[in-house]
């Protein structure tokens, strides 16, 4: 199953300032991103600055280190021209998205998740997107780069889960409308 997330915001936060922002309940609900996925794909730079030693913080707060021990655990899959190298469980991909990520999705195993709105939206365009997951945060930013590309037809989704959280933040999750699952 491939998932893809939101709309992507780059208002100069770093990740260590989003995930101070993050409502901690969201990060540590039942049933949400509990289970490491077996492959991720998307940006890679923010998440390799902060999480590899977020763990190592004697003042981070359990969920923190829960998620940043999972991400370490996490096969992780890069799609860029830009970095020379990467780390931690992860492969770097330089071109091919789209034939990689079917390649990915025929073999056996845990959901992808993709972070990234270009990759995001490239995938939508070529139908490998299953389920898509929203986090509506209680702030308008005024920008951002859309999630959702224009598309020749509109793809139906299915709502299969909702969460609303103390902090006002409402977690959505849709399927493809033509999936049986």
């Amino acid at each position: 199953m491939l998932s893809a997330t939101g709309r992507e915001s780059r208002a100069g936060r770093t990740c260590r300032q989003g995930a101070r922002r993050r409502p901690a309940e969201t990060m540590r609900a039942p049933g949400l991103r509990r289970e490491p996925e077996r492959r991720r794909a998307g940006t890679y730079e923010l998440m390799a600055a902060y999480w590899p030693t977020a763990d190592a913080d004697p003042t981070a707060p359990a969920y923190l280190v829960e998620f940043a021990r999972r991400w370490k655990e996490t096969p992780k899959v890069v799609f860029s021209t830009t970095p020379d190298q990467v780390g931690w469980n992860t492969r770097l991909v330089r071109g091919g998205l789209v034939d990689e990520v079917v390649r990915l999705k025929q073999q056996p195993g845990k959901k992808i998740e993709v972070g990234g709105a270009s990759i995001a939206a490239t995938l939508l365009r070529h139908g490998l997107i299953d389920e898509v997951q929203l986090y509506v945060q209680p702030v308008i930013l005024g920008g951002g780069t859309p999630m959702f590309p224009a598309l020749a037809e509109a793809r139906r989704l299915r709502l299969v889960d909702t969460r609303v959280f103390r902090s006002g933040v409402v977690f959505l999750r849709y399927q493809r409308a033509d999936d049986a699952r």
